[in-house]
């Protein structure tokens, strides 16, 4: 017999399959004697035991062992899910279920067309006579009312009548009511032929008054009448006033009727020609000053004293816009770019061409001719290269400068033109060196004057 192992030296429990072979194991090592010895030993497995217990070490000593229930071990690992298995048979047809309840009745369908009108029928056999009716009730005449409403409500016979004179209209009872047969009035007859004349009536009696008639047509114009007697001699009126030199005129005094005064005449409109002014002048009278200058003037008040101004206005000052303006800094010039140029410092700005919201420009206040310039220094430049200076009206160029570069640059544009109001002059400055250039501090100057 082989050398059985000890319980010791027997695979760990690590899989479920594991303890299946323990077992099997274990119940083939118990049916053959023992664990780990011979037949009968002390140290084997001891009798006894029930179904599911387990062999316990009850101390730490060899072989110390009895039979219990153990403490169960933990769960293992779920195993992997097995492969589907094959689809069974179908199974047998089940029986037919009840009769379902009947549904709810459908909506009306739409009705079809009208068929096609059938063929005349054949002239049926005409029927018996029939018997004699009984005589009739006839018509008794009871009178006439007024309208329907006044028929008799009661005591009435079947074939009483009345007419009903509102429309001439036969009204029958017929045992239970009024029925209406409808207008007695035939149509008109013809007219009749004229009457022989009849004997002349007595005369009338006078009618009253009529109305007052319509206001007839104007008549025509009678002939003049005779001449009046002339009558009686007025009041005398307000004449020309006593007195009065010779050469004077009647003036009003005030504004009361007739208030009047003899006075001389006005010299207001008369012109005095000579060298010297006329001593205590009245407002509004011209003096000509033949010598020396032949100058017009007119005698004017204006409140506090009398003086002689000129009459001819005098020739207005063109030259009311100027300005000029100037940069004390200086200012960068981007390569191949026509660079306005700003300034800061006002020199002159008459006429208001300047305002410090466009720094880059003047603008013309009103129209006229003007003349336009400026002038910048440029700082370096190298000998193949070149710089532009533009004087430009609105954008486009009116004058022109241009200089092969040197260490400095001096530029002076100018022109004179006709401008409206609201154009503007500006200065620009273009190169072609590969780096910026600047200009120089209180060299750029733009100006303007109009002229005419």
């Amino acid at each position: 017999m082989a050398e059985e192992k000890s319980v010791s030296t027997w695979p760990r429990l690590v899989r479920p399959d594991d303890l299946i072979l323990w077992s099997g194991q274990l119940i083939e090592r118990l049916r053959r004697g023992g664990v780990g010895g011979g037949a009968g030993t002390t140290n084997g497995i001891p009798p006894g035991g029930t179904t599911g217990q387990v062999l316990t070490k009850t101390s730490a000593a060899d072989y110390a062992t009895n039979w219990s229930a153990g403490t169960p071990g933990p769960t293992g690992p779920q195993g992997p899910a097995g492969s589907q298995g094959a689809t069974g048979a179908m199974g047998p047809t089940g029986n037919t279920g009840p009769t379902g309840a009947t549904g709810a009745q459908g909506i009306q369908g739409v009705p079809g067309p009208t068929g096609n009108t059938g063929s005349q029928g054949i002239q049926g056999v005409p029927g018996p006579t029939g018997p004699q009716g009984a005589t009739g009730t006839g018509v008794t005449m009871k009178g006439s009312v007024a309208t329907s409403g006044n028929l008799p409500p009661t005591g009435n016979t079947q074939g009483d009548a009345y007419i009903v004179q509102a429309d001439d209209s036969l009204w029958i009872w017929n045992g239970t009511a009024w029925i209406s047969g409808g207008s007695i009035q035939g149509p008109p007859g013809p007219t009749g032929s004229t009457g022989a004349q009849g004997i002349q009536g007595a005369t009338g009696a006078t009618g009253s008054q009529g109305p007052q008639g319509v206001q007839g047509p104007q008549g025509v114009k009678g002939d003049t009448g005779a001449t009046g007697t002339t009558g009686a001699q007025g009041p005398a009126g307000q004449g020309v006033p006593v007195g009065g030199a010779t050469g004077t005129v009647l003036t009003k005094s005030s504004g009361t009727d007739y208030a009047t005064v003899w006075s001389a005449p006005s010299t207001a409109a008369a012109t005095t020609i000579g060298p010297t002014a006329p001593v205590a002048p009245i407002q509004g009278q011209m003096w000509w000053r033949n010598d020396p200058d032949g100058n017009l003037f007119i005698s004017y008040n204006d409140g506090n004293s009398t003086q002689w101004v000129p009459a001819v206005p005098v020739p207005r000052n063109l030259n009311t816009v100027q300005a000029r303006v100037q940069n004390s800094l200086a200012q960068s010039i981007t390569p191949s770019t026509n660079v306005n140029l700003t300034f800061n410092t006002v020199l002159t700005n008459a006429g208001g061409a300047w305002s410090a919201g466009a720094t880059d420009r003047l603008t013309a206040p009103v129209d006229g001719f003007y003349l336009i310039g400026g002038s910048v220094c440029v700082e370096g430049g190298g000998a193949a290269q070149w710089s532009q200076c533009h004087l430009t009206v609105n954008g486009t160029i009116v004058s022109q400068s241009q200089i092969k570069p040197t260490s400095y640059q001096a530029f002076s544009v100018s022109t004179g033109l006709f401008m409206t109001a609201g154009q503007y002059v500006q200065l620009n400055v273009y190169h072609n060196e590969a780096a910026a250039l600047n200009t120089t501090g209180g060299a750029t100057n733009l100006w303007m004057a109009r002229v005419a």
